[in-house]
């Protein structure tokens, strides 16, 4: 006669798994939080290069057919990380404290305080830094998805202009790539090589610099310039 096998060491393992197991609802939000908080635990561990599908999974405890129903992949979760964390300056970073006031400058004071307030958000989000500077060494799947996310955010700050029709000026689109490029190539110095072309981009005084530098450059491209008068050269009299 056969015996039968007990089922009580079956259930102290389920039953211990259990306990191990990551407390969430068994709904899709738990599961898409637990894999962008996974994500996210990672990318601060091994960098934006190391990061896997396997080893958010693991970290998750999530099958990895719900990344990829979830999320479409790791470049999908990466940008849904992105736009959840504070990667990028918020409209209040840029805006200021009152937007109607914001709504009355013109369109020169609005992109030179764009700039300007761009380059101390930037300063302000090391992981920001980490992320660019990481761009430039290799680029994966994590990479390419985080900078899709800042350039459609780059793109969309056209909404909080009170004249976009302005910002068409031939001009304006040729100066923005160029003037962004400059704002976080100096901030990406500021961390590793801060002295550049006698600054020093660890301190504060040589970024009001920088903010001088760039309210020169916007008024001169377009129009209504702030920037000081040019001195009249004097003629030395003759000996």
């Amino acid at each position: 006669m056969v015996k039968k096998l007990s089922s009580r060491p079956r259930r102290r393992q389920q039953a211990q798994l259990a306990a191990i197991e990551p407390r969430w609802e068994r709904d899709r939000l738990g599961k898409e939080s637990a894999l962008l908080d996974a994500f996210d635990a990672l990318l601060q561990e091994r960098g934006a290069h190391r990061v896997t599908v396997n080893g958010v999974v693991r970290r998750a405890r999530v099958g990895k057919s719900l990344l990829y129903s979830y999320f479409g992949g790791l470049e999908g979760l990466a940008a849904a990380w992105a736009e959840r964390s504070e990667l990028l300056p918020s409209d209040a970073d840029l805006l200021g404290g009152d937007p109607a006031e914001y709504a009355r400058l013109s369109t020169r004071e609005q992109l030179t305080r764009n700039y300007q307030r761009y380059a101390r958000s930037l300063r302000a989000r090391p992981r920001t830094l980490e992320l660019l500077g990481g761009e430039l060494l290799q680029e994966t799947a994590v990479t390419r998805a985080l900078d899709r996310v800042r350039m459609a955010h780059g793109r969309s700050l056209v909404r909080l202009f009170s004249r976009p029709e302005e910002y068409d000026r031939e001009e304006i689109v040729a100066l923005q790539p160029l003037l962004y490029a400059a704002v976080c190539y100096l901030a990406l110095r500021s961390r590793t090589a801060p002295r550049y072309f006698g600054l020093r981009l660890d301190r504060e005084a040589d970024w009001r610099r920088v903010e001088a530098m760039l309210e020169i450059v916007i008024g001169r491209v377009v129009g209504g310039s702030a920037a000081a008068p040019r001195r009249k050269r004097t003629r030395r009299a003759k000996s």
